[in-house]
């Protein structure tokens, strides 16, 4: 965790996520919270941030991790969360962090950009722009201040929705840009109502009915089913996805559709990525799934491999099926270390 100037106290969102992972996260120490230096942050980078590190910044943190990075290339750490990066060349800039410059350039290892549409520090437009400059991915993050214990954010369960989502994506490898937003979806929207239908009569077309498990509209629309779409910027429907709540600390990934036209674009792993943080964001230790056999389903086996799912027995309610492969990703394993 690298707070910004005057460190982060007790109720900090990132004060409450080191408390949460324990041992598996740490703090920058650099010699002043309060006098900051850049070349002396970039030295405490340097002794406790390695190749297998993933960052999460804060304010002028942001600005320090964006520059040592640029400096140190992409083996620097697995990657950074920067949320709320202010604008040096803004009025209200502390006068005693002038030593703190951004990086000017793409930087070398995956990034997020999280920004409020009210922050005190920088604007949005401005704030999306070192997005770009960065080559990051960009979030609004609303209108949540500084993003600070003052805000009472407490946890900032969005936050941490967003960060594991991210570190989830660092396994799923490239995935549709920033351009592709998922957000929550109505069975009964005509898009959406329509790609469930045609998903369902492809099952049917594909399997023998009593291999079919895709989920009706009335089924997904149930309480305990959560689905997701992703729309371009046109609000064009590329695909849906929906996560089951199961027993035992566990969730189900349901209804993984593209559009024809969206297949091969990345629009399935951005999807994925979603799902898998929303269930990293719930406290599951396991995704499950269960897909088809034949040639047809190749792809999805193939993304869920990479992805890091193994093939297990049948669980919930399944039964052992010719015409079934189920699968396991699970989620404690694959959580990297943060600094």
């Amino acid at each position: 965790m690298v707070p910004g100037l005057g460190g982060s106290d007790d109720g900090h969102w990132q004060s409450v996520r080191e408390r949460e992972l324990g041992s598996a996260a740490g703090r920058l120490r650099p010699r002043s919270w309060d006098a900051p230096e850049q070349a002396d942050w970039f030295d405490a980078l340097d002794r406790q941030v390695g190749a297998d590190t993933f960052v999460v910044a804060h304010s002028l943190g942001c600005l320090a991790v964006s520059a040592w990075l640029a400096n140190r290339g992409r083996d620097a750490a697995v990657g950074a969360f920067l949320v709320a990066p202010p604008d040096r060349s803004g009025p209200d800039f502390p006068p005693q962090a002038r030593s703190f410059h951004p990086a000017r350039a793409a930087l070398p290892v995956p990034v997020t950009v999280v920004a409020p549409s009210d922050a005190p520090f920088v604007g949005l437009e401005e704030a999306r722009t070192l997005a770009q400059r960065w080559g990051a991915a960009f979030v609004e993050a609303g209108a949540v201040g500084h993003v600070n214990a003052a805000n009472g954010l407490g946890a900032w369960d969005s936050g941490r929705a967003e960060l594991n989502a991210f570190l989830a994506s660092l396994r799923l490898g490239p995935s549709a840009g920033p351009a592709v937003r998922v957000e929550r979806a109505d069975v009964y929207d005509d898009d959406v109502r329509r790609l469930i239908e045609e998903h369902l009569r492809d099952m049917h077309a594909t399997s023998p009915a009593e291999s079919v498990h895709a989920l009706a509209l009335t089924e997904l629309a149930h309480p305990g089913i959560t689905l997701w779409a992703a729309r371009d910027k046109a609000d064009m429907l590329l695909g849906i996805a929906a996560l089951k709540h199961l027993a035992a600390g566990a969730g189900e990934l349901k209804s993984m559709r593209t559009v024809t036209t969206a297949r091969n674009t990345g629009v399935a792993a951005r999807l994925l990525r979603h799902a898998v943080g929303e269930a990293m964001a719930r406290g599951y230790d396991r995704l499950l799934l269960e897909t088809g056999t034949q040639d047809y389903f190749a792809p999805a086996r193939r993304l869920y491999a990479r992805t890091g799912f193994h093939e297990v027995g049948p669980f919930a309610d399944y039964t052992p099926d010719p015409n079934s492969v189920f699968m396991e990703l699970g989620l404690e394993l694959h959580r990297p270390s943060l600094p």
